[in-house]
């Protein structure tokens, strides 16, 4: 395989990877995975602001 195409692999299992954390953070705490992104957003925002 070529360097473009490993880089497309590796792109494509990183998110992947991402969405199916996002599930199950979400599912263990009874929220969508919008709302995780959300609080991830206000928690950086605040610890910038500190």
């Amino acid at each position: 395989m070529g360097g473009n195409a490993v880089s497309r692999a590796v792109r494509g299992y990183l998110l992947v990877d991402a969405a199916l954390i996002a599930m199950v953070t979400a599912e263990m705490y009874g929220t969508t995975p919008q709302q995780t992104a959300t609080c991830e957003r206000t928690d950086n925002d605040q610890a910038d602001s500190i």
